[in-house]
């Protein structure tokens, strides 16, 4: 089934969902960074292609001290075409753990940040559909192909594109390696959005992808610590006592447990016999930084708790960025902590004010950020003062002189860099 494209308006171009017969052949070339199986369902566009890796291409070829640094264990930062050092990269075998981009919404809209000199021009975000589409997927294809194979990717992103970079990503990466879609609250249904014709839409979706399927995260699965009610003793309310563990710790029925799990669970202390012969499963308590007993709640994929509000709640430290689209560092706090370890290499390759690469410096990963922008590259030189970085540039396209004046997104006057 093919949608129609004579049904949209002559100023919407042909995007159109592909779906190949059952036995047949996708009729879609397969990117550079082949998905371990083909998608079922892909999307099409007019002049969809492959991404190449061009070694000989000037601007690659300028990035190879990006490269370089990387290779030697040291933090790189590169004023580039992303798609140009995601080649650097593939072509010197530099594989992230993780990476999390914050790409582009397709918002129609030119951002800028408020100065004495007038509109800065931030990132360029207007685009025809079928060349975001292409411009997007390029750049997945080459991320999939750079990334550790037990790495991972998030993509963060809002309803405007959302739909196709999810079609896009089940065929770069394959459908089983498909983890999560995070549901992230990023603003306040308040003003316009509260008022306007529609539900407000106060929401970011994060996709979440494994470079092979059902990958283990390496880090802390993502939880919030619940405190507990206390006894006139100052014991957790309806807890008991693990002398050997030296903790309290709750119980709830083995429900749908198999006995070959309650079997490593009983070898792991995890397991409860009460007086009566029935199996309980233990839940340990922990101590939260005040000394509070807590009960560890595993998070869902709705991110709307305290830890992750949003940016505007954040320090004044942070707030004084002042970048247009900045996500709070609590947010990478999360992700970086949740599918790193230390010493990895974490990449964001549209770094804008470097809050993925900050975060990860804090903690104790290696980073490698790239961004096109003038005002992102002083942004970060600011933000990452006190870190060892190598910064590169290769010669790109000047965006300010193809585009009409940006509008503000960001308001604040932008402070010296």
């Amino acid at each position: 089934m093919r949608l129609d494209p004579g049904k949209f308006p002559k100023s919407h171009p042909a995007l159109a969902l592909r779906m190949p017969r059952r036995r047949e052949k996708s009729a879609v070339q397969q990117p550079a960074a082949s998905p371990q199986r083909r998608a079922a369902v892909t999307l099409s566009w007019p002049g969809k292609r492959s991404p190449i890796i061009d070694a000989a291409h000037p601007h690659v070829a300028a990035l190879s001290p990006f490269a370089t640094a990387l290779s030697t264990k040291r933090n790189a930062v590169a004023n580039a075409d992303n798609s140009h050092a995601l080649q650097a990269l593939a072509l010197a075998n530099i594989q992230p753990r993780l990476i999390y981009i914050d790409p582009p919404y397709a918002t129609q809209v030119d951002h800028g940040v408020q100065s004495a000199d007038g509109a800065a021009l931030a990132y360029v975000d207007t685009w025809q559909d079928e060349d975001y589409c292409q411009a997007m997927f390029e750049r997945l294809s080459l991320m999939h192909h750079v990334l550790r194979d037990d790495g991972f990717l998030f993509v963060q992103c809002d309803w405007r594109a959302s739909a196709w970079l999810r079609v896009m990503l089940d065929e770069i990466f394959s459908r089983a390696c498909f983890r999560n879609e995070i549901v992230w609250r990023r603003a306040p249904n308040l003003g316009r959005q509260a008022t306007s014709a529609q539900l407000g839409r106060t929401t970011d979706s994060i996709f979440v992808y494994s470079k092979r399927p059902r990958q283990p995260f390496p880090g802390r699965v993502p939880q919030l610590l619940q405190p507990c009610e206390l006894t006139g003793t100052g014991a957790p309310a309806g807890a008991k006592w693990d002398a050997a563990a030296k903790t309290y710790f709750t119980t709830a029925p083995r429900g749908d447990y198999t006995d070959a799990s309650i079997a490593k669970l009983r070898r792991e202390g995890r397991v409860y016999d009460s007086a009566t012969g029935k199996v309980y499963i233990k839940y340990p308590l922990v101590r939260d930084a005040d000394g509070r007993w807590c009960k560890p709640i595993t998070i869902d994929t709705i991110w709307t708790d305290e830890e992750v509000k949003p940016l505007r709640h954040a320090s004044k430290r942070e707030l004084a960025i002042d970048y247009v689209t900045q996500k709070p560092e609590s947010l990478l706090r999360r992700i970086i902590d949740w599918a790193s370890e230390p010493g990895d290499l974490v990449g964001d390759f549209f770094a804008g004010s470097g809050t993925t690469l900050a975060v990860a410096h804090a903690m104790g990963r290696r980073f490698a950020g790239v961004d096109q922008g003038q005002l992102a590259i002083a942004t970060m030189r600011n933000r990452l003062a006190d870190a060892d970085v190598v910064w590169c540039a290769a010669q790109t396209q000047t965006v300010a002189a193809r585009v009409r004046q940006p509008r503000v997104t960001r308001r604040k006057v932008a402070r010296a860099q």
